[in-house]
């Protein structure tokens, strides 16, 4: 788009944003709390009784690795994980908000491959003791390295949360959220036998909470981006020059 020069000569064209998500966030949201609360149906009508298919095959299991719902948790996770990656050339040159950027998209690109690969499983396995029967260590892990995480992200990257704070606060309190049906939820499998009703109900609250909260994450990665696109919030010396 044509625009007047500001020394009152010939107009120039501005240069197209690196990564242009402007607009999408609410889309994106819009697409995630849809199939989260689909699959959820699918998953209670399927435990309730009313297959829709075979039951043994487990598709709508929200519970099972071999799974729609795991597929689905493990591709937003891959999807923030790669949008944070696509901000990192908006910060060359302020290498330690790059290396923010860069920690929290290996974080989410580690915690889709963990969707799939079953690594906390193999910790809990490895670590259960009389106290934690089902559970094991894992969640105390995981919820220790992620809240220290998150919490360095929101102090040392400061700076990369002022391009949007809606965005920022949706990613942390998001990420907080996400630790907390994934670790405290499932401690909650120490204390109930096989068999309680109140089983499937957390179960139900467990996965749930995690496909919503990842949904939310996405919302904030993807308004960040967008955020970070724009020349306002570019670091200096890195703006591009119209070609």
């Amino acid at each position: 788009m044509p625009t007047p020069d500001r020394a009152g000569g010939e107009p120039t064209t501005a240069p197209r944003p690196w990564f242009d998500a402007t607009g999408k966030a609410g889309t994106v949201l819009l697409i995630g709390v849809a199939g989260d609360l689909l699959l959820g149906a699918a998953h209670v009508i399927n435990q309730g009784g009313l297959p829709i298919l075979d039951r043994s095959i487990m598709l709508f299991d929200l519970d099972a690795e071999r799974s729609i719902p795991t597929w689905w948790a493990s591709s937003k996770l891959l999807l923030i994980g790669v949008t944070f990656a696509l901000m990192l050339p908006a910060w060359r040159g302020r290498w330690r908000e790059w290396a923010i950027v860069a920690l929290a998209a290996a974080a989410f690109l580690f915690l889709s491959l963990d969707e799939v690969a079953s690594i906390h499983e193999a910790v809990g396995r490895r670590t259960r003791s009389e106290a934690f029967p089902v559970s094991g260590l894992w969640p105390f892990v995981y919820a220790a390295t992620g809240l220290i995480a998150v919490s360095g992200l929101a102090i040392a990257g400061r700076v990369v949360w002022a391009a949007d704070m809606v965005a920022a606060v949706t990613i942390v309190v998001g990420f907080v959220a996400y630790i907390g049906f994934a670790a405290v939820l499932d401690l909650a499998n120490n204390v109930l036998v096989p068999g309680d009703a109140r089983l499937g109900a957390l179960v139900l609250a467990e996965e749930m909470g995690e496909l919503l909260t990842a949904s939310v994450i996405l919302y904030g990665v993807v308004r960040l981006a967008a955020a970070s696109a724009g020349d306002r919030f570019r670091p200096a010396g890195s703006a591009r020059q119209p070609r």
